[in-house]
């Protein structure tokens, strides 16, 4: 899926290492704080204050903000028309052991 090889191309370019932070056997992509950037930005999530957490909503919606995301489907952070979570989940966990070994 293109769209998943774009989200592995933004990551490597902005968070270098992120692949030693991925647990593939809770990645769930129904689930803001499993999800590829729910599992990426939960640790500077939870050191932000209360109503900076507020302001965000979501470990994933930091991560949104951080990469500067305007659409998080273009890089299959989340389901688009055509792609389900089903299918997204199963595609960022092939690709993750494909790229990350």
């Amino acid at each position: 899926m293109q769209e998943i090889k774009n989200g592995i191309a933004l990551l490597d370019k902005k968070r270098p290492g992120w692949c030693e932070k991925i647990d593939l056997e809770i990645l769930d992509l129904g689930s803001t704080f499993t999800c590829v950037l729910g599992q990426l930005y939960k640790e500077d999530f939870n050191a932000l204050s209360y109503r900076t957490q507020f302001l965000h909503g979501t470990p994933f919606g930091l991560g949104v903000s951080r990469l500067k995301l305007e659409n998080a489907s273009d890089y299959g952070f989340d389901s688009s028309a055509h792609n389900s979570y089903g299918r997204l989940e199963t595609g960022w966990k092939r690709a993750i052991k494909g790229h990350c070994g």
